[in-house]
């Protein structure tokens, strides 16, 4: 295979997003323990994807970034959900979150959404979690 041409293309960023795939957080990483809303509030959840975020954002583009404003403005929780995803023949079992979100795209926010939106929520991206897509409220 040869490739012929790259080409960029960026969607338009809008205020509402929703989740594609389950947004995943260690609650523990030592122990392997992800966060469950059954056990766990929504101010831990939006802490740690804000921090999460801008770990990310900071380690690809080598920056201090630290925000002045919130991340997300607006939320509605759909639904949590357990994946099972197998690794080496080992099936392990993760823990995740699906979301309508309200994110902020303000000028000073443009850069980190739109890698948000290239790279996904949380964690575990490499293996397909945190994706999202744009929606319009109707």
């Amino acid at each position: 295979m040869e490739v012929v041409q790259v080409r960029k293309s960026f969607q338009k960023l809008r205020k509402n997003i929703i989740t594609a795939t389950p947004i995943v957080l260690f609650q523990d990483n030592t122990k392997n323990r992800y966060f469950s809303f059954k056990k766990d509030e929504f101010n831990f959840f939006f802490k740690r994807l804000t921090d999460n975020s801008i770990k990310k954002y900071n380690a690809y583009y080598k920056e201090d970034l630290t925000l002045q404003e919130p991340l997300i403005t607006d939320f509605k929780f759909r639904k949590e959900v357990p994946v099972n995803i197998s690794i080496h023949g080992e099936t392990i079992l993760i823990i995740g979150s699906l979301w309508k979100l309200k994110w902020n795209i303000s000028d000073d926010m443009r850069k980190l959404t739109h890698f948000l939106f290239d790279t996904g929520l949380g964690e575990k991206n490499s293996l397909g979690m945190g994706f999202i897509n744009n929606y319009q409220r109707k």
